[in-house]
């Protein structure tokens, strides 16, 4: 439009100056110099617009292909590189023009400046590239930050970095996602009816720059007259690093993509060869890998082997992963084994005698998943690998099985946090985990599992060589449980504050045949079994439902300053303890006021106590007062079929001791296990057995 009307307007006064100019020798040279030099400066302008919308385009499929590069070749004007032509495997090549900045145009209308647009890419810390206008960051009508790389497309997982500080294998890429918007450059007069102006009371200014980033619905200006040629998109040529071409962007910022290899080992899913990061593989069993054979490759024999990622960069030991021969024609299949990576490498010996050669890093994450939220675990690092996958993934319903014994090393970090219970079910198939190990002094909710949530379970899982340390709320198992823990047993030291226990910290709901020997220590609410037992609220009448306690036994030394008990520090309102046994020293270190330490309990604040025992071991205060056989003290709490053999006289130091009884005398075990389980006969599936003439042991009816 303004080319149009500014060339008829420049003849109309041409044809008018004529006959005089004919008269007289006019010279019309230099009005024909401007008009010819706005022809140029336009056509200028629409080229720089073809080109800088064409770049745009270009680097946004840059940036999203998972196609290969084949070459990249620079485009050259007048002996100078303009810009880069990227051919690929199986797209349409592209071309992004690298022009150098121009001189900037004069003032535009309203006193907007000349300044040439220039889009660019910007790196985020979510790891996405995002355009930007001048520096700055291009926004859509929200507001939000329009991404140049797909949108919603799944990330790959992070490499874990190696040991000694070796940088671990790059993360598999993530799927594509949708298309995000390409932000458009045009000049005012190119912009179509349908276009809405936004900017200037909807009027379009022809010879400004307009930006649009809704796929041309709308146009914002964004510029005066301007100058031809934009900023680079480059600082240097495109390079190839190894399987990739690298692209260093102006800003020095880097992306890469996959180059073209006529040798490649690919996954069951890159087999059509369409796609191809050469990035690491996860598997977590027996995996058919392929072999992509260029037709053009002459080879004779094709060798493969496989080594640990610590053999490479360590010369260790020979990786116990396995790799054979496939069952069809250029295949191999891989078995992984201990070792959580490994390298693949396959040479195809060739037919003039050299080699070519082709590697696969490959990453066991240590566990199976059956894709209905139920995952099996092989090894210690897959259980590292759940126990990020609930903390930073938020899949905290996921239920674990272990499928085999486990040492851990290094520090533990718990499962389930405070904010983020796990609520799935921890099956350890009565396998050992050896090696718990968490040095956390100042962090509450502490153990294997940190918090687990209401409708989780923890069972059937043995840990052994423990050493946990933490704050408030520490167990063996757990540090907090809203949910249940069963047939689990815990050996070595569990150090805590506040509310610790051999198995659990603080207890809402119920624990069942679960042992703790070793160590239990701790401030206050420190017991062999669970530091604290407190009912808890049923959301719908509001009432309080007790935790309950059943078939369990300690024989650790538990030691703290106060409310001490051989299984339980203190029992709260409405919870119950019942068929539990504790046989190892119970030690209180207040040193002035109550010590409220006992065999069983150290308080009893109106829970119930059912045939429950304490033999061998000694009740002792550095100082202060309730101290018993059973319990330290009873508040308001019921005691029935209740024993102790030990160095105290009383049942309980403070508060009523009926229900409870001395075994000495005529009170003999055998009497007190007829009594106990007479007690427990409706209550629970537990029973006492004298069978083996020594101190009576717990038995579950099947």
């Amino acid at each position: 439009m303004y080319k149009r009307t500014f060339m008829q307007t420049l003849a109309a006064v041409a044809m008018m100056l004529l006959p005089a100019a004919c008269a007289d020798d006019y010279d019309d040279s230099a009005l024909w110099d401007k008009v010819n030099d706005h022809e140029e400066r336009l056509a200028a302008l629409e080229k720089w617009q073809e080109q800088t919308n064409q770049s745009i385009a270009a680097m946004q499929e840059l940036l999203n292909t998972t196609d290969m590069i084949t070459g990249v070749s620079a485009v050259t004007e007048d002996g100078q590189t303009v810009g880069y032509t990227i051919t690929f495997l199986h797209s349409d090549p592209i071309t992004i023009y690298n022009g150098a900045k121009g001189a900037d145009g004069e003032d535009g209308a309203d006193g907007a400046d000349g300044q040439t647009p220039q889009i660019g890419l910007a790196q985020a810390e979510d790891g996405n590239w995002y355009w930007t206008l001048n520096g700055e960051l291009l926004t859509d009508a929200q507001g939000n930050p329009i991404r140049a790389n797909g949108l919603d497309g799944a990330d790959g997982a992070d490499g874990e970095d190696g040991e000694d500080g070796a940088t671990g294998p790059e993360g598999p890429q993530g799927n594509d996602g949708t298309s995000a918007p390409t932000p458009q450059i045009l000049l005012g007069s190119n912009i179509p009816a349908s276009g809405n102006v936004q900017t200037d009371n909807g009027k379009a200014i022809d010879n400004a720059w307009y930006l649009s980033v809704d796929n041309g619905a709308t146009w914002y200006r964004v510029s005066g007259k301007d100058g031809t040629n934009g900023d680079a998109w480059f600082s240097d040529e495109p390079q190839k690093e190894g399987n990739y071409y690298v692209f260093t962007l102006t800003d020095q910022s880097t992306f890469r993509v996959a180059a073209y290899q006529p040798f490649r080992i690919l996954t069951e899913a890159e087999k059509d060869g369409t796609t191809f990061t050469n990035a690491t593989v996860t598997i977590n069993g027996a995996t058919t890998f392929y072999l992509y054979i260029d037709n053009d490759i002459k080879y004779q024999e094709i060798v493969a082997q496989i080594s640990s990622v610590d053999a490479v960069l360590t010369r260790a030991d020979v990786s116990d992963w396995t790799v054979v021969k496939g069952t069809e024609q250029n295949t191999l299949t891989v078995t992984p084994g201990t070792q959580p990576y490994a390298l693949l490498d396959v040479s195809l010996l060739l037919t003039d005698g050299s080699k070519l050669t082709a590697s696969r890093l490959l990453e066991d994450p240590g566990y199976t998943d059956d894709g209905q939220g139920n995952y099996t675990v092989t090894s210690a690092e897959g259980l590292k690998n759940l126990a990020k996958l609930v903390n930073e993934e938020g899949k905290t319903d996921i239920n674990i099985t272990l499928d085999t014994d486990l040492t851990l090393t290094g520090e533990w970090t718990p499962i389930g946090t405070e904010s983020q219970p796990y609520t799935g079910t921890f099956d350890g198939g009565n396998h050992t985990i050896t090696g718990l190990k968490i040095d956390q002094s100042g962090t509450d909710n502490v153990g294997l599992i940190g918090r687990l949530g209401s409708g989780g379970k923890v069972q059937d899982v043995t840990l052994t060589e423990v050493n946990v340390t933490g704050g408030t709320y520490v167990g063996g198992i757990a540090g907090q449980t809203d949910g249940t823990v069963e047939n689990c047993s815990v050996n070595g030291t569990v150090t805590g504050q506040n509310q610790t226990g051999g198995i659990v910290g603080r207890n809402f709901s119920t624990i069942s045949g679960c042992s703790a020997e070793g160590t239990v220590t701790g401030n206050t609410n420190v017991g062999g079994i669970s530091g604290l037992c407190v009912p808890n609220y049923d959301t719908g009448t509001g009432s309080l439902i007790g935790s309950t306690i059943e078939g369990c036994h300690s024989t650790a030394a538990v030691s703290g300053i106060s409310s001490v008990g051989g299984v339980v520090g203190n029992l709260g309102n409405g919870c119950s303890l019942m068929a539990c046994y504790s046989t190892g020293n119970v030690t209180a270190t207040i040193t002035y006021g109550h010590a409220n330490v006992g065999g069983v309990v150290g308080i009893n604040g109106q829970g119930t106590v059912t045939a429950c025992y304490h033999a061998t071991g000694e009740i002792t205060s550095s100082v202060g007062d309730r101290i018993g056989g059973i319990a330290g003290c009873n508040d308001q709490g019921t005691f029935t079929a209740c024993y102790w053999e030990n160095n105290q006289e009383q049942g309980t130091g403070s508060g009523s001791t009926g229900g409870t009884a001395k075994v000495e005398g005529n009170v003999i075990w055998k009497t007190a296990v007829d009594a106990m389980n007479a007690a427990l006969n409706g209550l629970t599936t537990w029973y006492y057995d004298l069978s083996n003439e020594g101190l009576p042991v717990l038995m579950q009816q099947p």
